[in-house]
């Protein structure tokens, strides 16, 4: 199917002094693919995603998205390959005096065009109804479970298609009910054909992805076939489970 995401060499550096987070990171994500970022706090997972995005530049090293090279784009350029990603964050960022509904539809309403903003509210209302949210999008986020808002950010991220929906620990506010929702519907997603990138520290989210990267120090260190989607899941989580006990998770 070709490669969407193609990383080489990727260093990110901070501060006066330096630091290295990511020290020259190499990675190819196909598309259709389904890939897991796993790390001990501070590995570098959360830059790692950033600079495959474009929220981020790197120091140094090549980043190509769907095509096109990232790395060392000005602002303006980097807005518009943005426009082309979505994001799920831990930190939902819902607007308050918005309903769920205009949430979902916020990127299509910004347009100038009537046609437009009329098409990001019919797509927004399949989003919130495929997301189980359809009686639901008139309320204000302050009325909705974090289950729920979360839900409605998978919806937002997904409304104008995507070519990568990349989410840095979508489930690390949740209880683990909504937890298992959200990975449900990522998981949809990428089987109706969702390229997803997804920065995870629980193992049982790591286990619904194709392929699983371990970082340490800013290098991947190990990579893992999770398992193919008709194994079950529990087996999937096991496989994970014993796959970072030997890597002295």
């Amino acid at each position: 199917m070709g490669a969407v995401i193609e990383a080489s060499s990727v260093v990110k550096r901070y501060g006066s002094r330096e630091a290295t987070v990511l020290d020259g990171v190499d990675l190819v994500v196909e598309r259709g693919e389904f890939v897991t970022i796993m790390g001990s706090s501070g590995a570098g997972k959360s830059t790692f995603l950033y600079c495959l995005s474009g929220v981020d530049q790197p120091t140094s090293g090549r980043v190509v998205l769907d095509g096109t090279r990232i790395d060392g784009l000005g602002e303006r350029s980097l807005t518009a390959v943005r426009r082309r990603v979505g994001f799920v964050f831990q930190q939902i960022n819902l607007l308050p005096h918005l309903s769920l509904r205009e949430n979902v539809a916020l990127p299509g309403l910004n347009s100038r065009r009537v046609s437009d903003r009329r098409r990001a509210l019919r797509r927004a209302d399949e989003l919130l109804a495929k997301v189980g949210l359809a009686d639901a999008m008139g309320r204000p986020p302050s009325q909705a479970s974090g289950g729920e808002q979360q839900r409605a950010a998978i919806a937002r991220a997904l409304l104008t298609d995507p070519v990568v929906l990349f989410a840095d620990e979508p489930t690390g506010a949740l209880h683990s009910s909504a937890g298992r929702t959200v990975l449900d519907l990522l998981e949809q997603a990428n089987a109706e054909g969702q390229t997803t990138v997804m920065v995870t520290h629980d193992p049982r989210a790591a286990a619904r992805g194709d392929r699983v990267i371990y970082l340490r120090d800013g290098r991947i260190v190990a990579q893992l076939d999770a398992g193919a989607r008709d194994v079950p899941l529990a087996d999937r989580e096991a496989k994970v489970a014993r796959w970072l006990q030997e890597m002295g998770w």
